[in-house]
């Protein structure tokens, strides 16, 4: 039998191979979810080893939804068609333009006035 390194180059290599080993990964997984049930199944297991089968359901659980689409928790969305959003303001476009200038001293006070010309206006100390 070749070691795990010569078939991970060949994972890589071949993507007809990589689709071989994904599926049988995948055939394994579902073998462990049957062996999980069989375990869940069981009356005559001691109180000791509550907790270590607990970790081994759990990682069979996970193993199970890595490697099997319909137990995962990811969800794929696909979109068909066109995929654009548009905006519109009637007739008017905003303006990104303020009519209204602020002001602000550094003793504290502040002021607002309203400036439709878009003029410069000079600071009134308040």
């Amino acid at each position: 039998m070749p070691g795990l390194s010569t078939i991970y180059k060949w994972i890589r290599e071949d993507k007809n191979f990589a689709n071989d080993i994904t599926e049988a990964r995948r055939c394994g997984a579902q073998t462990w979810l049957d062996t999980a049930i069989e375990i869940l199944d069981r009356e005559d297991i001691p109180p000791q080893q509550f907790q270590i089968i607990r970790e081994k359901l759990h990682h069979i659980r996970f193993l199970a939804s890595k490697l099997i689409a319909l137990y995962g928790d990811k969800q794929v969305v696909e979109t068909k068609g066109d995929s654009t959003l548009t905006i519109k303001w009637g007739d008017e476009v905003p303006s990104l333009e303020h009519k209204d200038t602020a002001h602000a001293h550094a003793n504290g006070v502040q002021k607002m006035e309203h400036n439709p010309d878009k003029k410069v206006l000079a600071i009134n100390e308040a």
